[in-house]
């Protein structure tokens, strides 16, 4: 079986991580990673076949000394632009006000650009 390679290692990420301090099913978290995965596909001209999202509900988080519904979202990726943050933010930050009903003022985001030799797949490195 032959593995399917990336053409470029640019091409390959993001992989996003979304912490939420609420509970919801499993059927929605999966619905929620769907709908992540694809908005980074969608903002960073990246294949989404390339893309892992994860959804972690129900973390303890406090954010500015409240409970109310907060989000600490990773976005790593090779070749990430770090001029393109701000419109990065503004995408996820929308589809989590929408989707999870979470404020954008109780939303942090890590931006982190990867190298492909440090980052590992398929028993080997990008």
């Amino acid at each position: 079986m032959t593995v399917e390679r990336p053409g470029s290692v640019e091409e390959c990420m993001p992989y996003v991580n979304v912490a939420l301090n609420m509970e919801m099913s499993d059927e929605d978290a999966r619905a929620l990673a769907e709908k992540v995965s694809a908005l980074a596909s969608e903002l960073t001209g990246k294949p989404e076949r390339w893309i892992m999202a994860r959804v972690e509900p129900g973390c303890a988080m406090c954010h500015g000394g409240s409970f109310a519904p907060a989000a600490f979202v990773e976005f790593k990726s090779i070749g990430l632009d770090e001029g393109d943050c701000g419109r990065l933010s503004r995408g996820v930050c929308g589809l989590l006000s929408r989707e999870a009903k979470v404020a954008p003022e109780r939303v942090y985001i890590e931006f982190k650009t990867l190298h492909g030799h440090l980052f590992g797949w398929n028993g080997g490195t990008f």
